[in-house]
């Protein structure tokens, strides 16, 4: 698996962050855009995203969607994370996203 968090001599990721209790969603990703079920927590700083298919996403509000054209490219097999709030308030709320060419799964893991 590639990784983008450093690594231990083990050649394990280290986590910068700690993980939310009751922080992870997962999404069906397919031809349709789809998008995490619920609001992201108020404390969540990052969110780290890991695709098992080639996807695009796109992060927003409460409807949010995700299209080939202008979102942002997530590579499959990586984790990445993503800012999602400034520390005075949650910029975004979800994250949505669309298939590139076949359907998968976008894990979503709110960190603090």
């Amino acid at each position: 698996m590639n990784t983008t968090l450093p690594i231990d001599s083990n050649s394990n990721p280290i986590p910068v962050l700690s993980i939310l209790p009751d922080g992870g969603q997962k999404v069906a990703v397919t031809a349709a855009s789809a998008r995490n079920a619920t609001n992201f927590q108020t404390e969540t700083r990052v969110v780290s995203l890991y695709a098992t298919e080639d996807m695009y996403i796109q992060f927003g509000n409460a409807t949010v969607t995700s299209n080939v054209n202008t979102a942002f490219f997530l590579a499959k097999g990586v984790y990445k994370d993503f800012a999602v709030n400034d520390r005075d308030e949650l910029k975004f709320l979800r994250v949505a996203a669309i298939r590139a060419t076949v359907d998968g799964t976008l894990y979503v893991h709110e960190r603090t």
